[in-house]
C-alpha cells in the first residue's frame, strides 16, 4: 500500500517531538516520515501494521521504527480511550553524538537495526516506562535531550526483542493510491469477520479483480487472501487467549468458513493446533 508522508511538527524550541497521544480509538492511517519513532501503548489493543508486518498489540507494546517505514496502529472495534507515548526524532538530533564516541556504539547499532522495526519485550516494566515517558514529555532544554539518549541507551541494552520486517520495505508517495488503500483497509478492518470477496474489494477500489490483486500485492508484499487470513488469525488468537469460546466458535466469529480451514492455517502460522496454543497462552 502507498503511504502518506507525515510532516512531524516539533513543539517550542525542542529539536524533537515527544508527547502522549490520546484518542477515542486508533484509526487506520498508513503513513511514514523521515524521523525515527518510539511508540509505547499505554491503553488499547488491536493490530499493529509496520511495513509488511501485521501483529496484534495491547497495553505494554513497545516498538522502535526506523526512518521512512510506513506504519499504523488500528484499534479493535470495541476499544475506546486509547493512549500511546510517542517520541519522534531525526538523524540530525542523534548523529553528532554517534560519530567517534565509543559510549554510543550500542545506540548506533540499535538505530541501524530499527531499519527493520524492533519490538521490545517489556516484561512487567510498564509503570517504569510510563514514568520515563512522563518525565521526557515534560522536560525542556538540555534535560530533554539527555533523557532521550537515556531512553535510547535503555532500549539498546535490552536483550529481549525481535525485528518486525522480513524484507526491506520502501515507502512510496501517491495520493490516489493512498486514498484507494485507505478505503480498502478501513473496509477490511470493519468487515473482516464477514465474508469479503475479491469482487467487492475490486469494486471499492475501482479496479478489475486482476488489477486489484496485482496492485494489492505490489503495495503490501502479500496477496489479498493472505492478508485477510492474517487479520482473522490475529483476531482468533486474541479470542483463544481472552475468552472461553469453543475452538469452532472462535473460528467462525473470526471470519473462517470451516473449522478445518481455520485449523490448517492456524497450525501453519503458529506451528501448533489452536487448542494447544490456548493451553500455553490462556489468560
Amino acid at each position: 500500500m502507498k503511504a502518506v508522508f507525515e510532516s512531524v511538527k516539533k513543539t517550542g524550541l525542542s529539536s524533537f517531538r515527544s508527547y502522549l497521544h490520546e484518542v477515542p480509538r486508533f484509526d487506520f492511517k498508513w503513513h511514514f516520515h523521515p524521523e525515527y519513532e518510539i511508540t509505547f501503548i499505554r491503553r488499547g489493543k488491536g493490530n499493529r501494521h509496520v511495513g509488511d508486518s501485521l501483529e496484534p498489540f495491547q497495553e505494554g507494546d513497545l516498538v522502535l521504527i526506523g526512518a521512512n517505514i510506513p506504519h499504523t496502529w488500528v484499534s479493535d472495534m470495541e476499544e475506546e480511550n486509547c493512549q500511546a507515548d510517542v517520541v519522534q526524532f531525526s538523524e540530525l538530533v542523534v548523529s553528532p553524538l554517534l560519530v567517534g564516541l565509543n559510549e554510543f556504539e550500542k545506540v548506533k547499532i540499535l538505530l541501524r537495526k530499527s531499519d527493520r522495526g524492533i519490538c521490545f519485550k517489556v516484561n512487567g516494566e510498564e509503570d517504569f516506562l510510563m514514568s520515563k515517558f512522563d518525565t521526557l514529555h515534560k522536560a525542556v532544554g538540555m534535560s530533554k535531550v539527555l533523557l532521550l539518549f537515556e531512553l535510547l541507551d535503555m532500549l539498546a541494552s535490552k536483550t529481549s526483542f525481535y525485528s518486525l520486517l522480513n524484507t526491506d520495505f520502501k515507502s512510496q508517495l501517491g495520493k490516489k493510491e493512498t486514498d484507494r488503500m485507505d478505503t480498502v483497509f478501513n473496509y477490511i478492518q470493519d468487515h473482516f469477520r464477514e465474508q469479503i470477496t475479491l469482487e467487492k474489494m475490486s469494486s471499492l477500489s475501482c479496479l478489475t479483480p486482476t488489477s486489484f490483486s496485482r496492485f494489492f500485492k505490489k503495495q503490501t508484499h502479500q496477496t489479498f487472501v493472505d492478508y485477510l487470513n492474517e487479520l482473522r488469525l490475529t483476531a482468533a488468537m486474541r479470542e483463544l487467549q481472552g475468552t472461553d469460546k469453543s475452538i469452532s466458535e472462535v473460528a467462525f466469529s473470526s471470519g473462517f468458513n470451516t473449522l478445518m480451514h481455520f485449523n490448517r492455517l492456524f497450525k501453519r502460522k503458529y506451528s501448533c493446533s489452536p487448542s494447544v496454543w490456548r493451553g500455553r497462552n490462556k489468560n
